[in-house]
């Protein structure tokens, strides 16, 4: 191929097509490269940048991508002359791109020194972190003066959280190890800057006494691109309350962007409660107030309209923004407002000198009187402003009922752990070069997985070989940066482009030459997504092509994207197929879908119309929707079967019942939280060695003999949540040993995780652990059951009653054996016990009338029978009396041991559920067509060695018994079709745990939805031609 030949790879062609061989399964022998070449190519690629989709130059990915690396090729493989010699060839391993890259940064450090010609210099040292994320990296640059006397900032590299620790002797190591690598000495520096925010003065004083206690020319001087109040505030993170006001600001912030009832409705609560302040609810800055002392300043002016509009908009919300809700309620103590007041006295001593030194043209002599006298108004607070700050205090406390802190009584510390200390660092900013550098940096760490599909002009392009660009695009994956093939986005590029392009240049003569002139179209900045929705759209009716108008069953499920909680709506389509092969297709996901029963019903009609299906050919439906409230799945399958009596539902297959069961325990916020802290233990025991050591061997010296396996592949890493509870409640004190152990010799995230953990350490939660690993062990058997293949109908229906037997126990008799039993693990834990006959304290910020609740009141009934119940109430949701009598009906098909469950009077009442079907004549027919089959499939050998359902379709479709037995073979696809009954295809789960992982990353908009839906449906994209396409845009 014109390819290998390219790229100087031998040929694997021979004249030996005609000759039959049997392949060796022997490892494929190493490929050679030419490496001018590939280095060329790499070239190209860090100059576009198209290491990341996002590149800043606000071009599409069908414009740098088919434009630019089109242009590379031809002119590397037309117009630039033949090298003389030999090619020089390297070996193709799987890290050749990544050593290039290596290699190319060095010597772009060592480019660096040479322009410095061995003169003076200084340097920039930032630790930085993407938001969500607490992996940091190291950021070092270069400021020096050139020949032409122009002030140049260099970025000298970055050196990742993997190869950094965070105390100074490394971090000026790791400085060392650059300069070094570039050929440049500390001798040579003349000035010194950090940005570090956050971290310890220690630390900060060890790292610039290291440089100028050995060259006392090495001068420091405070950055000018370093904001001063980030350094304010991050300093300020030792004491955990002025942390946690700050974690607020950044949940409240968020509630503003993504609720616009609550912002709706705190801006009219504002206005008519006549407040004067700047009413900008969006504003860019630090929060989506502006900066922290702006958003300070808000936050106390409006905290009566601010815990108002909280109060109205927690009962309409969805999920995730009643969890933010309840997030701000939780922190909205005496502790909080004490720091908000105090931290916006203190800023706005030094809001003046701050908004000094963010001027460009700033005056040094205005500088140093402002900084002296912001210094002096701090001291006088410290000495003699305690008296009026508390009468302040409890002034702003009063105003909105703010129950008070007596100041004689003991202080009782709020976390387990006294002694572990925790600092959490905010991102410096730079600027002006270095900024915009920098910001590039972040834009390719944070932002990568976004497309900017902003054109600067319009030109022409030839629609043909855009199409067939993003057929590459689509079927590689390139859309999102994991496309759960392994190879990186860099690595796909790499390998598919450079072959897309020669392919089409030479392996297409009439392409290459030009002879006839292509479709052109105008280059729109919305081309290809317009193709993108074009082929989704293309790929549903070719879909329902494949079903041949005949019947479907239905998959819906709402899954929330996380971090930011938009939700997004999935379909999957169940069939038969010609050959009898059950086929799940994935027809499409529907980003941010308002949640209802009668919106999600629009919805999948709006869908199943766009590909040419009718909901009257539907007789199945099945839904996951574990993450809402009973009533939506309740209210869809009621539409669904008013409209359509044949759509039955039964609960499918796919969902695991104890992911169900949690979440519908989750308005029980309690149990919300203790889940929450599985998942952070799990991801501590990712993350932190050191702590799953010390965990492992506190286990094993206090001789506990439960599964030591604490690595273990499910949906934490101590496998599901079930077994992680139950490990949680038996390691419940070496867990806590463990975390006081690690909070001390820690780096900054794993102390981050740490505080978080502790400060979940309380009864209610070892009161919801305890609950919770009883009820679910309740359900286990069953949960276990229905996620076996071949499981049985009968045993899940015993299972099934067993369990909503133990539980209705468990509520009426249960209460006072597990009230002991929560005593004494608490007494064990060194828990303080909750007094039962005790009024009980509500955890929300302010309480608008006296309750007369007791202890025993709120955890009887509000937590024990409260949770129960909605595992009682989910079970009978999902499982209904029809349901399972239809799936049990359904089972006498099964084939295994020769027929053995065969029925023939139980198979014409599971016929009679299809009115529209099986008429009254079709039901005599097909009571002597089920006795003939039998007859004929236990006569036949074939038959016997069949264990599902599905096997007997694709053999009733073989041996033509589907045309001999067809009433026999249309009840065995009606079978199939409901997503309850089990077949070997795994298309949806694998499908859901694709689109989960992918959509972590990347934003649910309709160019990844349509991407994904290309990407996990390549056959019938395939087959799709442009022409369509084209003749559709």
């Amino acid at each position: 191929m014109v390819l290998n030949e390219y790229w100087g790879i031998p040929s694997d062609e021979s004249d030996d097509s005609n000759v039959e061989m049997e392949v060796a399964p022997e490892v494929q022998p190493a490929k050679l490269l030419d490496v001018d070449k590939a280095i060329d190519f790499m070239r190209f690629v860090f100059k576009e940048g198209l290491a990341f989709l996002d590149n800043g130059s606000g071009r599409c990915l069908a414009d740098r991508m088919f434009v630019d690396l089109g242009g590379f090729m031809v002119d590397r493989i037309l117009e630039q002359p033949q090298r003389e010699g030999p090619c020089r060839m390297r070996m193709l391993k799987p890290s050749f791109e990544y050593d290039l890259a290596h290699a190319f940064a060095k010597e772009a450090r060592k480019g660096i020194a040479k322009e410095l010609q061995g003169d003076f210099f200084g340097i920039f040292v930032d630790m930085c972190s993407p938001p969500d994320t607490y992996k940091y990296y190291m950021v070092l640059f270069a400021r020096y003066v050139n020949c032409k006397g122009e002030v140049v900032e260099r970025l000298l590299g970055i050196v990742p959280d993997s190869d950094i620790s965070d105390s100074a002797p490394y971090l000026k190591a790791a400085v060392l190890s650059m300069l070094s690598e570039a050929g440049l000495s500390l001798q040579s520096v003349r000035g010194q800057g950090y940005g570090l925010a956050g971290y310890s003065d220690k630390f900060f004083n060890q790292l610039t006494s290291m440089v100028d206690g050995k060259y006392a020319s090495a001068y420091y001087g405070h950055p000018h691109v370093c904001p001063l109040h980030s350094h304010l505030v991050a300093a300020c993170y030792d004491q955990s309350e002025l942390f946690e006001l700050i974690r607020t600001f950044g949940v409240l912030s968020n509630l503003i962007q993504k609720s616009p009832q609550f912002t709706e409705k705190l801006c009219t609560l504002i206005q008519e409660k006549g407040v004067n302040l700047d009413h900008d609810l969006q504003k860019p800055g630090e929060t989506n107030w502006g900066s922290y002392y702006e958003a300070i300043e808000k936050f106390a002016l409006y905290t009566t309209p601010i815990c108002d509009a909280l109060d109205s908009v927690e009962e309409v919300s969805r999920d995730d923004v009643k969890f933010m809700v309840y997030k701000i309620n939780q922190g909205l103590t005496y502790d909080f407002f004490f720091g908000l007041l105090l931290m916006q006295d203190v800023l706005g001593v030094t809001n003046e000198l701050s908004l000094a030194l963010d001027r460009k043209g700033w005056d040094a002599e205005n500088f140093a009187a402002l900084l002296q006298d912001a210094r002096k108004q701090l001291q006088v607070m410290r000495d003699k402003g305690w008296t009026p700050f508390l009468n302040k205090v409890g002034m702003f406390c009063n105003d909105i009922d703010m129950p008070m802190v007596t100041m004689g009584e003991k202080f009782v510390p709020r976390r387990r752990s006294k002694d572990a200390e925790v600092r959490v660092f905010s991102v410096t900013v730079l600027s002006p070069l270095t900024q915009i550098k920098l910001a590039a940096l972040k834009a390719s760490l944070i932002t990568s997985g976004k497309l900017w599909r902003r054109i600067s002009r319009c030109k022409l392009i030839d629609i043909n070989r855009c199409i067939d660009l993003l057929r590459l695009v689509f079927k590689q994956g390139m859309a999102f940066l994991d496309n759960g093939s392994g190879a990186g986005l860099l690595e796909r590029m790499l390998v598919g482009m450079p072959g897309y392009v020669v392919d089409e240049l030479f392996e297409n003569p009439a392409v290459a030459q030009r002879d006839a002139p292509g479709r052109m179209r105008v280059m729109t900045p919305t081309l290809e997504t317009d193709i993108a929705h074009t082929f989704a759209k293309e790929t549903r009716k070719a879909i329902s092509k494949e079903i041949q108008s005949d019947f479907f069953g239905i998959y819906v499920d709402v899954c929330s994207q996380r971090n930011t909680g938009r939700n997004y709506m999935i379909l999957f389509a169940r069939y038969v197929n010609g050959k009898g092969d059950v086929v799940e297709r994935l027809l499409g996901i529907v980003p941010e879908p308002h949640v209802s029963g009668p919106s999600l019903k629009v919805a999948v009609h709006s869908m199943l119309s766009e590909a040419g299906l009718s909901s009257s050919s539907m007789r199945a439906q099945g839904y996951g929707l574990g993450q809402y409230d009973g009533e939506v799945l309740t209210k869809l399958k009621s539409l669904f079967t008013g409209e359509n009596a044949s759509a039955h539902y039964v609960h499918p297959h796919v969902c695991p019942l104890h992911s169900l069961l949690i979440t519908a325990s989750f308005a029980q916020f309690d149990v919300y939280e203790l889940f929450k802290l599985v998942d952070m233990l799990s991801n501590l025991i990712e993350d932190s060695p050191q702590f799953t050591e010390k965990l492992r061997t506190l286990v094993q010296e206090r001789g506990l003999n439960l599964d030591n396996d604490l690595g273990k592949a499910g949906e934490t890493n101590w496998g599901s949540y079930y077994e992680a509870i139950v490990k949680f409640a038996a390691y419940f004190s070496p867990i806590c040993d463990a975390l006081d152990f690690v909070g001390e010799v820690s780096s900054r995230d794993t102390k981050f995780m740490i505080y978080e953990i502790c400060g979940r350490l309380s009864y209610d939660l070892d009161f919801a652990l305890l609950l919770m690993q009883d009820v679910l062990g309740v359900t286990n058997e069953l949960s276990l059951a229905l996620d076996r293949k071949d499981w049985d109908a009968d045993n899940c229906v015993a299972l099934l009653q067993e369990s909503k037997k133990q539980l209705q126990v468990m509520r009426d008799e249960g209460w006072p054996p597990f009230l002991n039993k929560v005593g004494m693990f608490c007494n064990e834990n060194d828990v303080d016990v909750v007094t039962m006959g005790e009024k009980f304290k509500k955890k929300a910020w302010r309480v608008d009338e006296p309750t007369a609740v007791t202890n025993l009141d709120y955890y009887h009934v509000d937590f024990f029978l409260q949770v129960i119940n909605s595992q009682l109430e989910e079970l009978d949701r999902r499982f209904t009396k029809e349901s399972w009598e239809l799936v049990l009906l359904a089972s006498h098909l099964n084939p295994r041991n020769s027929f053995r469950s065969f029925d023939k009077e139980k198979l014409v009442g599971f016929a009679r559920l299809y009115a529209s079907e099986f008429s009254d004549y079709d039901i005599a027919a097909l009571d002597l067509e089920l006795q003939a089959f039998i007859t004929d499939a236990r006569s036949d050998a074939r038959f016997s060695r069949m264990n599902m359902l599905s096997d007997l379709s694709v053999l009733m479709v073989e041996t033509g018994k589907n045309v001999a037995y067809p009433l026999v073979y249309l009840l065995v696809k009606l079978a199939l079709i409901l997503s309850g009954t089990p077949t070997t295809v795994k298309a949806t789960s694998t499908a859901l745990k694709f689109i989960d992982n992918t959509v972590r990353e990347d934003p649910c908009n309709q160019w990844i939805s349509d991407c994904l839906l290309l990407y996990l449906e390549p056959d019938i994209v395939k087959s799709i031609t442009n022409d369509v396409v084209i003749a559709s845009l």
